[in-house]
């Protein structure tokens, strides 16, 4: 387009379609940086082999279908988590509890006495608890896949945790200063687990 240069045009479109997907091709690697804020999901210089094109649309094509399929967590009030705008409807609330511990973790490790200490914290850490447990981690693990999310979780070895880069959170947003999400806040987090609370204390500062 006559008069302006690829990155401004990148910046209009993005205003008009914020998913858009970005390939820049050029023989100046100087714009990088600034196609890089525009969050290009490519920058080719020239020359370039096919290979690298190739490469660099099918990375457009795998980011678009990860972005249309958005996943949302929201902790604010009541837990809950959404695919598309639609909430996943948990046939086990002991499998959802397990899933808003490991999102209140934010990414972090939580191994099966933490999760027994803090989902069953009246009964004993017997062998009997600790199986219960398990069910209930491959019962989350079942019905995330079930909504085709199963990717937010990882295990290993008795180790759980929640892939963060993969979803959308407004815990997150908060604790990373988002003014949006501040504005959300009122006061109330995850309501349903009194866990909590103890989180909840440390939010105050945001009422």
């Amino acid at each position: 387009m006559k008069g302006i240069d690829g990155i401004n045009l990148g910046s209009i479109f993005r205003d008009i379609n914020p998913d858009i997907m970005l390939i820049y091709i050029t023989g100046y690697e100087k714009y990088a940086y600034e196609a890089i804020k525009l969050h290009a999901a490519a920058y080719l210089v020239k020359p370039f082999s096919s290979e690298q094109l190739e490469y660099a649309v099918e990375s457009a094509r795998l980011l678009s279908k990860r972005r249309k399929s958005r996943i949302y967590v929201r902790t604010f009030g009541h837990f809950d988590i959404f695919v598309n705008e639609n909430p996943v409807m948990f046939k086990s609330n002991k499998a959802k509890e397990l899933l808003a511990l490991l999102v209140d973790r934010r990414g972090g490790t939580v191994t099966t006495d933490q999760i027994i200490g803090t989902l069953w914290e009246e009964r004993p850490n017997d062998s009997y608890t600790q199986n219960l447990c398990s069910k209930i981690g491959k019962t989350l693990e079942k019905e995330l896949k079930e909504n085709d999310i199963g990717d937010i979780l990882v295990s290993s070895r008795g180790i759980k945790r929640v892939n963060t880069a993969l979803f959308d959170c407004d815990l997150y947003d908060l604790l990373d200063g988002d003014e949006r999400a501040a504005e959300k806040f009122l006061g109330e987090y995850m309501l349903d687990y009194s866990w909590a609370e103890a989180r909840m204390a440390l939010l105050a500062k945001y009422i």
